[in-house]
């Protein structure tokens, strides 16, 4: 998939919560990355397009606000009710296009979050309140 430019689409990864996108990470310069090994530039936003304190690197405020942000965060939120964490990732071509979703962003090893973006992600979560069933007698 491309643009209408010819270059690869900005990644939109919307990091939800329970049901609520709470943050957004854009992922730009994939077509120099992969043609003149240039670094890939992620950068964090809110829902109102503000910058979050999120990433390892500063945020260099690059990423233009996708024309159809409202009706990816209504996707983002209807797919991503029944769980407490997925990562719905879409692409703007004047509509959203749905990448993928994600449950385990980079294997729980990414280093593109701060510490502080770690504890601020962390914050989001809330597990259900399940008791585990024990399967087994307990022997003595």
């Amino acid at each position: 998939m491309e643009t209408d430019s010819g270059l690869y689409p900005e990644d939109y990864k919307l990091y939800c919560f329970n049901g609520k996108v709470k943050a957004i990470l854009v992922c730009l310069n994939r077509e120099n990355v992969l043609n003149k090994n240039e670094e890939l530039i992620l950068e964090w936003y809110d829902l109102k397009w503000k910058v979050l304190d999120i990433g390892a690197k500063p945020n260099k405020q690059l990423a233009m606000k996708p024309t159809c942000l409202e009706k990816m965060v209504e996707y983002a939120e209807k797919l991503s009710k029944p769980f407490p964490f997925v990562r719905v990732d879409f692409y703007d071509r004047h509509e959203p296009i749905l990448g993928e979703m994600t449950f385990t962003p980079m294997y729980g090893m990414a280093k593109y979050y701060s510490e502080s973006g770690n504890k601020l992600l962390g914050s989001w979560l809330v597990l259900p309140d399940h008791k585990m069933k024990r399967k087994y007698k307990k022997e003595d």
